[in-house]
């Protein structure tokens, strides 16, 4: 097993060159990584500045997004998670991630699966190049993306992760995996390869790809249905061909009222659903679909606006805690700590 390590770029955060002019990336991608990341305890603030967004953009799954976004929200992830192995959000994210996923158990075998997947590429990444190749004794589905430079692969490894689980969720009996290829240096635990793919990994590959024996291809799935699939299909790619489906706005007026009460000291998750004109559990559901509870939206609201107010020297720790609904200021210090990694004292002398 290769695994030499490679070098990795100083500049996580780095502006280098963007490769967003006129392409796009699903929605659904990015707001599912910057849930990842927040779930993590990166603060949304970071998230922003990584990705050039507002929250409630970066986090609609709805809007296409420029196509760096997921790979700029990698480098920082990277940054402060270095040792965390990418595939544990692959293990552990929605299959609806993967916007094909709703049609795969409708095909009739791993060959149909296979080549919906190809032909769906450009509908979940518009530079998402993807291909099968067949050799002797086996099938290799074979993907790449721009992003792999920009991030050290950790983006295309997610996708590798996403896309088996989705094919192993739609087959009727489990087809292993003959091996896996990753053009990039592992990144984390080994195990944590093993425990997304159990089979053989290849490291710093000529190409990233999910390799089958040939004989699987006819493995059947749980609910193939060739009428349906090719409805299914075909619904789903003129879909995602025009538009990208109708925009949903009930999250962008979630965020947007969370941050205005914020303004107000006001950091109640029911405030902020009021405020939404919804009922809190309507704005439980809808932060929810957006891969994020709605409690730690508004705790990560109310950290925002505490660095905002660290960053004015009038204003003491105390003056801070209060405004932000603490009855004393070692409980903000706690969670501040909790959410920055540092102290308010150390954010406070960074940030002069």
């Amino acid at each position: 097993m290769a695994a030499a390590a490679q070098d990795w770029r100083e500049d996580p955060l780095g502006e280098g060159p963007s490769m967003h002019a006129g392409h796009s990336e699903s929605g659904i991608i990015a707001a599912s990584t910057a849930a990842f990341a927040i779930d993590l305890g990166i603060p949304i603030l970071d998230l922003q500045r990584a990705s050039g967004l507002d929250l409630a953009r970066l986090m609609d799954t709805f809007a296409r997004k420029p196509d760096d976004t997921t790979a700029r929200l990698w480098q920082l992830i990277s940054k402060e998670r270095p040792d965390l192995c990418p595939l544990e959000k692959a293990r552990t994210a929605a299959l609806t991630t993967l916007p094909v996923a709703e049609a795969l158990p409708f095909a009739s075998t791993l060959s149909e699966i296979l080549e919906f997947l190809v032909d769906a590429a450009p509908a979940i990444s518009d530079r998402l190049d993807m291909s099968l190749h067949y050799a002797e004794s086996e099938v290799r589905l074979v993907f790449s993306h721009p992003s792999e430079e920009l991030d050290d692969g950790r983006t295309s490894e997610v996708g590798a992760g996403i896309f088996y689980r989705s094919i192993r969720a739609s087959l009727e009996q489990l087809v292993p995996l003959k091996r896996v290829q990753l053009r990039n240096r592992p990144h984390g635990r080994l195990e944590g390869y093993q425990a997304t793919f159990d089979t053989e990994m290849q490291f710093n590959a000529p190409e990233t790809a999910l390799c089958f024996d040939l004989e699987s291809l006819l493995q059947t799935t749980r609910l193939g249905n060739a009428e349906v699939f090719a409805h299914v299909k075909k619904a789903f790619l003129d879909r995602k061909s025009t538009q990208f489906g109708a925009r949903d706005d009930r999250f962008s007026r979630l965020c947007a009222a969370v941050s205005e009460n914020a303004q107000k000291g006001e950091f109640r998750a029911v405030a902020g659903a009021r405020k939404a004109h919804m009922s809190l559990r309507t704005a439980q559901r809808v932060a929810a679909e957006h891969d994020v509870a709605l409690s730690s939206l508004v705790a990560n609201v109310r950290m925002e606006q505490g660095a905002r107010l660290l960053r004015q020297p009038q204003l003491s720790t105390m003056d801070v805690a209060v405004a932000l609904g603490y009855s004393d200021d070692r409980a903000f210090r706690r969670a501040f700590k909790k959410w920055c990694g540092r102290t308010p004292m150390a954010y406070r002398k960074e940030n002069r």
